[in-house]
């Protein structure tokens, strides 16, 4: 039998990543295709080699235990481009340190698509990268977490009745609680854009500035009435 051209590759990959040559596996392996397959290359992909580089057989690669032996034996540099490159097309898979469980499942993913293709896995590799389509990443939105209404709508009423000696009802304060709902969702989203950002007023002080612009003059009466309330209480107790 001819020995191997070592000026050129049946495998196109290997010319970029290197040549790649494994041993054959005991018998009794698993393939991850059914009996009597035939790859539409019309070739087993595992192509084993003598001593002296002449090709002597083609199998089928063992998806377990070749997935082990290969990724052991690849370089650094490769290892890495590989496992970057399966990152990007199996759902779920984050690339550990190249010998972690996730790898060599991964790996073994590889291996299996080489026997389907009837491709050496560097080959494969190279085919599966430009078939396969990227996993679609979706990430959620951010959450956004605003007071309950019915917390501001009972602040609200409280500083009315302080200030004006009255509540102004449920659609002020529904009004109040939807306005200050919508400046902590503002707030959020400048947070989220990072840099300096001015939390809103709290609750409390918000609403009395509301009542105070929108009800100044029934609020000057209701603190000038109390005031009179005070002095009379005062007085009364003077002269008892």
């Amino acid at each position: 039998m001819a020995e191997k051209d070592k000026n050129s590759t049946e495998n196109p990959a290997e010319d970029v990543l290197g040549p790649l040559i494994v041993t054959p596996t005991a018998s009794g392996y698993y393939t991850g295709i059914p009996e009597g397959y035939k790859p539409p290359t019309g070739k087993l992909p595992k192509v084993i080699y003598d001593d002296k580089g002449n090709e002597i057989t083609r199998v089928y690669y063992d998806v377990n235990n070749d997935a082990n032996v290969i990724l052991q034996t690849l370089s650094p540099k490769v290892r890495d481009q590989i496992l970057t490159g399966l990152e990007q097309k199996i759902t779920g898979y984050k690339k550990g340190t190249g010998f972690d469980d996730k790898d060599r499942s991964a790996f073994a993913d590889l291996l299996r698509f080489a026997n389907i293709e009837g491709r050496p896995v560097l080959e494969a590799y190279n085919v599966f990268m430009k078939t396969v389509p990227n996993v679609q990443k979706t990430s959620k939105p951010p959450v956004i977490r605003v007071t309950s209404e019915d917390d501001i709508k009972a602040v609200f009423r409280k500083t009315t009745n302080d200030l004006l000696g009255r509540d102004l009802g449920d659609i002020e304060a529904t009004k109040f609680a939807k306005m200050y709902q919508n400046l902590q969702i503002q707030t959020a989203k400048r947070e989220q854009a990072g840099g300096v950002v001015v939390q809103e007023s709290d609750i409390g002080v918000l609403a009395e500035k509301r009542i105070e612009n929108k009800f100044a003059p029934q609020a000057q009466a209701y603190r000038a009435m109390q005031f009179m309330n005070i002095m009379d209480q005062s007085i009364q107790k003077l002269g008892a």
